[in-house]
């Protein structure tokens, strides 16, 4: 009997439960076992395997998070004997090859797993949809959709108060989140990434100018992490003060935090997460490993691990400047 091994790793997103589901469901129809590994990488030094079954994850699949758990481990990346004992563990089973949804981290540790003689098979599976061997994540339609909602809710209340309120999104060093939620919403007046940082009094002004051309009116503004506190612009408790007092009327900050990456998975998502499983099983069926499965919004395809980089996706200024009329 064929055997083959699946974690989770890094930082969970919806529709991880959904792949998980599919790849099982396939693998188990065709005589295959299944092993999983709970807490990602952690568990694969510590040997930790969940004997789970198909119905379990059958009535989980319309959960966010994983059910079997992940980890950013430290663990895993500083040492080599904990790495080859683990590897070793999985191959004495007879694992013929290693399941991997994880983001960009969970990509670089699949590389030295690999390096060990177990082949891999990665699909992208993070909120912030960087990873530059796919077009679309696990889990980004999701957040994006959370967003989009915590959006119109803000704009509510800051309407009923005439206030501006700057909304914080995820994303890490991709700003896909903030940039295609402020897009594709009219109540957003402007989005600010780590490639468009105004200076304080240049946001000031654009404030002031958006406040004039809508009245008084309620506003939001949507800012991508890491640009607050950390390039020209000060934190948000003190950027929103400083606006208040300047401008002469209620300016309000707010951080969806992990509400994006607890974000119900929607029918589109658990449509992709259930098809990259199916391409993962594709691919293992067909013993082809050492891939990593991408998707364009309409085709699967695939990048073989020497080639996966990280790198940037792409310049995303074009959408960006759409929102600044200002």
């Amino acid at each position: 009997m064929r055997k083959v091994a699946v974690l989770t790793s890094g930082g969970d997103s919806p529709g991880m439960n959904s792949a998980l589901y599919s790849f099982s469901e396939l693998a188990l129809s065709k005589g295959y076992e299944v092993v999983y590994i709970e807490n990602g990488y952690q568990g694969l030094i510590e040997k930790r395997y969940i004997p789970y079954k198909l119905n379990c994850l059958r009535g989980r699949t319309y959960n966010a998070g994983t059910v079997i758990g992940s980890s950013r481990s430290s663990q895993f990346r500083a040492s080599p004997e904990l790495r080859a004992e683990g590897v070793k563990a999985l191959k004495d089973q007879g694992v013929e090859a290693l399941v991997v949804l994880g983001g960009n981290g969970s990509y670089e540790g699949s590389k030295l797993i690999s390096q060990l003689g177990l082949p891999v098979i990665l699909l992208p599976a993070t909120i912030d949809n960087d990873v530059s061997s796919t077009k679309y994540t696990i889990g980004f339609f999701s957040a994006l959709e959370e967003i989009g909602q915590a959006i119109k809710k803000i704009w509510y209340t800051a309407n009923s108060h005439s206030q501006l309120t700057i909304v914080e999104v995820m994303g890490r060093d991709c700003s896909d989140l903030g940039v295609f939620a402020s897009y594709s919403s009219p109540l957003v007046e402007l989005v600010i990434t780590q490639q468009n940082v105004p200076s304080y009094e240049e946001l000031r002004e654009k404030v002031r100018k958006i406040r004039e051309f809508r009245g008084n009116k309620g506003l939001v503004i949507v800012v991508v992490e890491k640009v607050l506190g950390v390039s020209q612009l000060p934190s948000m408790s003190e950027l929103t003060k400083k606006l208040e007092e300047d401008l002469g009327f209620t300016v309000r900050g707010c951080s969806l935090g992990h509400t994006q990456r607890g974000a119900t998975p929607t029918t589109w998502e658990m449509f992709v997460a259930s098809s990259f499983g199916r391409e993962a099983f594709n691919s293992f069926e067909a013993r082809e490993f050492d891939v990593a499965i991408g998707f364009d919004g309409d085709n699967f395809y695939r990048t073989k691990l020497s080639e996966v980089v990280d790198k940037s996706k792409g310049d995303r200024i074009s959408l960006i400047e759409s929102k600044d009329r200002f």
